[in-house]
């Protein structure tokens, strides 16, 4: 397994200031292939976090049932997949649940 150190930088916000939607919304057009991820824990108020990410260092993309990974480093690597393996990727990937 390849590992690679990243650097962060974050700042905490007061939520009723600047929701994470708003302030994801502008910066979107300055910074390509940007990110939104939020995360909640509905038991604990204090456990709620939002990320927005800038800049990608590496990416993952499957399309037309290729994988393709590309690496901190520049170093990319790809692979076609079966079909099934693809669209259980896709599934997972969107969240749906597979049932028989």
């Amino acid at each position: 397994m390849k590992t690679f150190t990243l650097q962060s930088q974050h700042k905490k916000i007061l939520a009723d200031t600047l929701t994470p939607v708003s302030a994801y919304l502008k910066i979107r057009d300055v910074f390509p292939h940007s990110l939104l991820l939020e995360s909640s824990d509905y038991h604990a108020n204090n456990k709620n976090f939002s990320y927005i990410c800038c800049n990608p260092i590496a990416s993952i993309e499957l399309k037309n049932k290729k994988l393709t990974i590309q690496y901190p480093n520049g170093e990319r690597t790809s692979e076609t997949l079966k079909a099934v393996l693809a669209f259980g990727l896709f599934l997972y990937a969107s969240g749906a649940k597979l049932s028989n």
